[in-house]
């Protein structure tokens, strides 16, 4: 079989990379199909099963392994064969026994990939803003509306009566509790997984409601959607996570194929609609560093205040602001307190993870 259009190394050209210039060929057909996805219009190119990824990595190891210490023309490439599938070819001479052998391998990662994305392309999403007014929450559902092709609409707007696919997102702030050390989540926007499944499946416009034939994906947008779920439950509370707690109730009225997304800990939506969160692991943590991060931020205002209050005296006695050795005690403060802000920043958000969810359900397309 032959390549008929490329993603790796380079989305729409032929040009190979050699063998010899590959370090971790997964990593690489991964970021390629991203890039590719994106590209072809996919809303979420997340949870692809690409079966064939391991063989492809292996055969890669395999021939490095070979030609080491020999000459390698060995090129490879990824891309769309003449039958729709996804594959990673391997082209070029290999000495064997001291005879040039001719390789011509083409290894299928993904059967009717093109397929898959043009369904993918064609899905249909929902976004709803819980928590109209709020600004944090209309900036992120606006940043999703724009990701996912749909703009949000309010509850009492929101019909879900034409989606058997896509998304639905639901964005709102998430709430939580401690529970022997255990962070759980509460609610979405106020309200308890029940109400959730409400919204979804019992409008009195029977016509609006989620059919019970949709595949894709609830996505509980915000903090601690997914928190909770590692301490087995004791008879005073429930550690389940409140996305699987929908998933749950979803599943109990009849909504088999669905899946639910949800976070961890700490949520953010960026410019571009995708979100990242605090690890579970880390949240404390992070929450711990940021208490740190604001009282160092109120303490360097209170000295840069300080030092204006000097500057303006220094100017009303007609005095120079550089001879007074407060001045330079205080600049160090400052300078010494930012330099720590920094650090804090720093390891605060190396718990933050981009496209960090935790899936109920789990969609594998």
């Amino acid at each position: 079989m032959t390549l008929k259009s490329f993603i790796y190394p380079t989305i729409g050209s032929n040009k190979a990379k050699n063998l010899s210039e590959i370090g971790n060929i997964v990593s690489d057909l991964n970021t390629a199909l991203e890039k590719y996805l994106r590209g072809e219009g996919v809303k979420d190119p997340q949870g692809i099963r690409l079966p064939g990824m391991n063989e492809a990595a292996e055969a890669v190891k395999a021939f490095k392994a070979e030609l080491k210490g020999s000459k390698d023309d060995l090129a490879v490439r990824a891309g769309l064969n003449e039958k729709g599938h996804l594959a990673l070819a391997l082209s070029g001479i290999v000495p064997r026994k001291g005879k040039p052998v001719k390789i011509d391998d083409e290894i299928v990662i993904r059967k009717d990939f093109s397929t898959l994305v043009d369904e993918m392309k064609n899905e249909a999403n929902a976004v709803v803003n819980l928590q109209k007014g709020d600004a944090t929450i209309d900036r992120a559902a606006d940043r999703q509306g724009q990701k996912f092709g749909s703009a949000p609409v309010t509850p009492d707007k929101a019909d879900f009566g034409g989606l058997t696919t896509g998304h639905v997102i639901l964005a709102a702030h998430g709430s939580r509790v401690e529970v022997s050390g255990t962070i759980i989540g509460t609610k979405l926007g106020k309200r308890t997984p029940a109400q959730i499944v409400e919204l979804l499946t019992e409008n009195s416009d029977k016509k609006k409601n989620l059919s019970k034939d949709f595949s894709g994906t609830v996505w509980l947008s915000g903090c601690f959607t997914a928190a909770g779920g590692i301490a087995p439950p004791d008879e005073n509370y429930d550690y389940e996570s409140y996305a699987r707690s929908v998933w749950e109730l979803l599943k109990k009225k009849g909504y088999a194929k669905a899946s639910v997304k949800g976070q961890p800990g700490v949520a953010r939506t960026d410019a571009a609609g995708d979100k990242s969160s605090v690890t579970p692991t880390g949240q404390k943590d992070y929450d711990k560093l940021k208490k740190e991060l604001a009282k160092l931020t109120t303490d360097i205002d209170a000295a840069a205040k300080a030092l204006d209050l000097l500057d303006k005296a220094h100017k009303a006695k007609g005095t120079k602001l550089a001879d007074d050795p407060k001045v330079a005690a205080l600049s160090k403060k400052i300078a010494d307190m930012m330099g720590e802000a920094n650090r804090i920043e720093a390891e605060k958000e190396s718990h933050v993870l981009k496209g960090l969810v935790a899936t109920y359900g789990l969609k594998v397309r």
